[in-house]
């Protein structure tokens, strides 16, 4: 094993740092992101986890443990459940074009 996937922030992220650097380890640090209520009408809190993010990234970018970078989480499937056809398509688009300009 020479990787193991790290999702932050978290209080720990220093204290993995420094093993992941004295062994030389690297790191694919991930996000997790939260369930999303309503993508339609609350782009605001899409808004603000973009943000979080990419703050997140701009401090940790030159972090040589770092190998890759992710995001998890299964809130995409979960819309087909908190809402009823067709409008889960639509909730599910407005969050895929929200990941498409997170990346």
């Amino acid at each position: 094993m020479n990787t193991v996937r790290r999702y932050g922030p978290g209080a720990y992220d220093r204290n993995i740092f420094v093993a992941a650097g004295e062994t030389g380890m690297g790191l694919h640090y991930g996000f997790w992101l939260p369930p999303v209520g309503d993508a339609l009408t609350d782009p605001a809190s899409l808004r603000k986890k973009t943000e979080e993010i990419i703050a997140e990234v701009k401090r940790l970018k030159d972090q040589p443990e770092i190998k890759a970078w992710s995001i998890a989480n299964t809130a995409y499937k979960f819309l087909q459940y908190r809402f009823v056809k067709p409008a889960y398509l639509y909730q599910q688009k407005a969050y895929t074009d929200w990941l498409r300009a997170l990346y």
